[in-house]
């Protein structure tokens, strides 16, 4: 890529370094504060704000920009506000502090942005307004044009001194904070990057600043462009704590995080975000499918989070947020405690959610379900999670642990450790399966480097085991119309619906490979195929039982769960020949162990 680049979307109205085009309100109840003045003596932004002595009572400082400002959807209008006497100011409640927007010094809208109740220690505050949001009061007869823009304050102690109330640099936009390129020649992006961008007094943009312990975060966060022809980020960064500011006049989704772009990279590690309050509370959204791995993080008090396939959560906490949604993420070593909304977790692929703690709110009655999910029928594993305070029973109060969303059939969970969880179904068979067993393969160069996107099949390697090896089948094929389909005959196979088996010796290749399974009976099961060749294969035609089957993920790991009665000899290998780079393969031998299952790693080298 290139150097970080770290930019905002922020337009420019005024930046407040004289008092020209500044007067106050013609009405009024608005008007007990002095001129608008140039303020040499404290500012924030450039070498000067503009000031009022307004000593008590309700005051205003307003700029005519001159013509109407057009805002887009999600804008909003941004300016630094400063009170000599905080604590003689009034309430949030009573108008403290405002911010105006209208078509005339006597025609406008005034929102309540602030007050001595949330503004206790003073100090400049950059405070955004959304102006779709309710009006606090409405003077004269505004029309909605966007042309006159300042604040108001409400004094209700008696300052003796100075200028009392000051404006600095006011702007408007999506207040986007946006975070491009970076690489390990230029170095990558980071938070600490764009603060020092954002804090420079030629800026000063109030989007991600320095205060005592961390930063200050309000409005987008964009990581890489979006879009087409957008550009991407490196972006990598650890042990930083973030507060999601606190404003009463914005959307709910006004902070929020958005990753973009698919050649973007995020590495988060150690971050910490914490939401103060407000109206909103901060939220984030893996757009489009980037390389994304939160490791070790916190979130607390926030709203939704959405990932997609290549985001990795691993070891970190979500505290009283709303619903994450995988997206075909990697979930691993995670904690959900006191989710605020329904469902702490919306699963479409619970093999990779693993190791995971979710704890309720402990009410029974008006809680909510750790996971939702598994909308068909079939047998799916869960791997080291635990249920704390959910409903004891399964019923349908909304506090079963898990929520399971298809309506007919039978879906079996498999659990490999964890705790039993209460369920909630919307129809579905539920069986409850205990004592499974993780086989995981990691696959990794000879340097020991993670490889993904490896194709690793592990299968019986001998009829001693519980699982079908080389054994005989009949098989019937069928183009029905829900697709073509094979249906196998197969004496006391022992297996179970979504199981991998290997069928060799037919005479249509189509029958032929690994092929997930759906049991129809003690005797046979079916399995779709991807063309129709025919009614009868022929043949010497053999299954064989496939313990685990599918491609390494970011770190290198293949893995499913399930309940052995007894040993199983497996053997396999890993591939990756069809895509960059390309790799020998690597050989997989070993034994299934029914009490601890089967972990590995297949060593393969660059063929070059």
């Amino acid at each position: 890529m290139a150097a970080p680049s770290y930019t905002t979307d922020l337009q420019l109205i005024y930046a407040c370094e004289d008092a020209t085009g500044w007067d106050e309100s013609s009405d009024a109840a608005w008007d007990d504060g002095g001129l608008p003045a140039q303020e040499a003596d404290y500012y924030i932004q450039g070498d000067y704000c503009v000031s009022s002595a307004l000593k008590t009572g309700r005051g205003t400082m307003i700029y005519d920009y001159g013509s109407e400002i057009t805002f887009a959807a999600g804008d909003v209008f941004m300016a630094w506000l400063y009170c000599i006497g905080p604590t003689a100011m009034a309430n949030y409640a009573d108008g403290g502090f405002g911010l105006l927007i209208g078509d005339g010094l006597g025609d406008f809208y005034n929102w309540d942005v602030w007050g001595k109740d949330y503004y206790i220690y003073g100090g400049w505050i950059c405070v955004p307004v959304d102006p779709t949001q309710t009006v606090s009061d409405t003077v004269g007869s505004p029309s909605g044009v966007k042309q006159f823009f300042g604040m108001s304050a409400n004094i209700t102690g008696n300052i003796q001194k100075g200028n009392t109330i000051g404006i600095d640099v006011m702007r408007y936009g999506r207040a986007e904070a946006i975070f491009k390129y970076g690489d390990a020649a230029n170095g990558y992006c980071n938070f600490a990057g764009f603060v020092a961008v954002n804090d420079n007094t030629s800026n000063r943009w109030g989007l991600l600043q320095a205060v005592p312990g961390g930063y200050l975060w309000q409005g987008l966060m964009s990581f890489g462009v979006a879009g087409s022809g957008g550009d991407a980020v490196d972006f990598r960064d650890s042990n930083r704590l973030i507060f999601v500011a606190q404003q009463l006049k914005v959307y709910s989704s006004f902070n929020r995080i958005e990753i973009n772009q698919s050649d973007s990279r995020v590495d988060w590690t150690n971050v910490v975000f914490v939401a103060i309050g407000g109206v909103s509370i901060g939220e984030l959204e893996v757009m489009d499918n980037a390389d994304v791995n939160i490791d070790g993080c916190a979130f607390i008090d926030m709203g939704t989070f959405d990932f997609l396939a290549n985001s990795t959560i691993q070891d970190t906490n979500f505290v009283r947020c709303g619903k994450v949604t995988q997206g075909g993420g990697t979930i691993d070593g995670c904690v959900f405690n006191k989710t605020t909304d329904a469902v702490a977790l919306d699963v479409d692929d619970v093999s990779k959610v693993t190791n995971c703690e979710f704890i309720s709110t402990g009410q029974t009655s008006t809680g909510h379900h750790a996971i939702e999910g598994f909308s068909s029928a079939g047998n799916y594993g869960l791997t080291g999670l635990t249920f704390t305070d959910y409903a004891d029973e399964d019923g349908d109060t909304g506090a079963e642990a898990i929520h399971v969303l298809a309506t007919s059939g039978t879906v079996t969970l498999t659990l490999s450790g964890g705790t039993t969880p209460s369920i909630r179904t919307e129809g579905a068979t539920v069986d409850i399966v205990s004592g499974a067993v993780d086989v995981t393969v990691t696959v990794k160069t000879s340097a020991g480097v993670n490889i993904q996107n490896a194709r690793v099949i592990v299968e019986a390697a001998d009829g001693a085991g519980p699982f079908p090896y080389q054994e005989a089948v009949t098989i019937v094929n069928a183009d029905d119309s829900g697709g073509p389909t094979a249906y196998v005959t197969h004496n006391n196979h022992g297996l179970a619906t979504n199981d991998y088996v290997n069928i060799e010796g037919a005479s249509y290749s189509v029958n032929n490979g690994v092929h997930q399974i759906t049991v129809t009976g003690a005797n046979t099961y079916t399995y779709e195929l991807s063309s129709y060749p025919g009614a009868n294969p022929s043949g010497t035609i053999t299954c064989t039982f496939v313990a685990l089957y599918g491609l390494s993920n970011v770190n290198g790991v293949v893995t499913t769960s399930r309940v052995y009665s007894a040993n199983q000899n497996v053997a396999g290998h890993a591939r990756k020949s069809t895509s960059t780079p390309f790799y020998k393969t690597g050989v997989i031998v070993g034994e299934v162990d029914k009490d601890d299952g089967f972990s590995t790693t297949a060593i393969m080298i660059l063929d070059e």
